[in-house]
């Protein structure tokens, strides 16, 4: 078995994070562009919630895949494609609920108060309730 060295292991996470880190500012720079701070601002609020729903819907399974990989080394590319397809299908689950158009703020009443769909040209008689 090939061995890496530490350094090049600590040089490779911190590329993959700094990749990361760019891929998720190009998106958030779109994201505000294409509907607006009003509805940037209420993202920044449930974001939050949502990224802990996700956390919680994916039971743990990056660290059990792990410590399943490197108990059976033999059986690692098997493993992997399975827990590759069951975190997929859980992420298109995920990603359906957080862009479902049919997703609809209420006030306390129970009113609508903006659906998301058309936001933008309704923007200017919106009052939300908060």
């Amino acid at each position: 078995m090939n061995k890496k060295s530490p350094l090049i292991c600590l040089i490779n996470i911190i590329l993959l994070g700094m990749v990361t880190k760019i891929i998720s500012m190009c998106s958030r720079i779109i994201l505000s562009r294409s509907i607006g701070i009003d509805a940037v601002s209420i993202y920044s609020l449930v974001n939050p919630i949502f990224v802990f729903l996700i956390t919680l819907s994916s039971f743990s399974l990056p660290t059990a895949i792990s410590a399943l990989i490197s108990k059976y080394p033999e059986k690692g590319k098997k493993i992997f494609l399975t827990s590759l397809i069951i975190l997929l299908l859980i992420s298109l689950k995920e990603l359906y609920l957080s862009i479902n158009p049919s997703i609809r703020i209420y006030d306390i009443k129970g009113k609508v108060v903006q659906n998301y769909i058309n936001y933008k040209n309704k923007r200017q008689n919106v009052k939300l309730f908060w």
